[in-house]
């Protein structure tokens, strides 16, 4: 047979920070020492607290308890599980929803790259693009924050570009938006991203 708590309170206590009141030497509630020692001693030279042995007592006096009936356990019980499955069922259904989002973007991703850039994406999941404007090479990788790499005269990563989509979209659709910007409104982009050199 199950119990629950019906009610709780407390007679030396008002408010649910009265442990932090009186363990901070900076409130007046302060006991200068361990409260236990307070209430579980004979006497106390505090004036904020009645030290006494039953100071447990005095505590739990005000808690009742409710005795759980099989039925209503029963039906406390049904009602968790249909939430717990009503949850399961809605987080399958959106990320089925992610999943064909994601395979319609990388569609779409992949047939807008040239050949060579849909070959690198495929295996290593990230491209290199010129800038239309400085003629800069730029390395785009899979990701959503950060993963723009500025490539210097000999070919190495020199900085790297913050800027995405809003969120909610797939990292394709990301990447794709980024590579257009590059190609078609690079000071756009060079205007809106964060840029932290290496």
């Amino acid at each position: 047979m199950a119990y629950t708590t019906e009610t709780y309170c407390t007679s030396n206590s008002t408010s649910s920070t009265a442990w932090t009141q009186w363990t901070d030497p900076g409130t007046s509630a302060y006991f200068g020492q361990e409260p236990w020692v307070q209430w579980t001693t004979t006497s106390a030279t505090t004036t904020t607290v009645t030290a006494t042995s039953s100071a447990y007592a005095s505590w739990v006096e005000h808690i009742t308890y409710r005795q759980e009936t099989r039925e209503a356990q029963q039906d406390r019980l049904a009602r968790e599980t249909e939430a717990q499955r009503v949850a399961t069922e809605q987080r399958l259904q959106r990320e089925a929803v992610e999943q064909r989002a994601a395979q319609r973007a990388e569609q779409l991703l992949v047939e807008t790259l040239t050949t060579e850039q849909a070959r690198a994406w495929q295996e290593n999941r990230a491209f290199f693009v010129t800038g239309h404007k400085t003629g800069k090479r730029y390395k785009i990788r899979e990701g959503s924050h950060g993963n723009i790499k500025e490539l210097d005269a000999q070919g190495k990563e020199c900085a790297s570009l913050c800027v995405n989509v809003p969120r909610g979209l797939p990292n394709q659709d990301n990447v794709l938006a980024q590579k257009l910007m590059l190609e078609w409104h690079e000071e756009e982009l060079l205007r809106r991203a964060n840029r932290h050199t290496f």
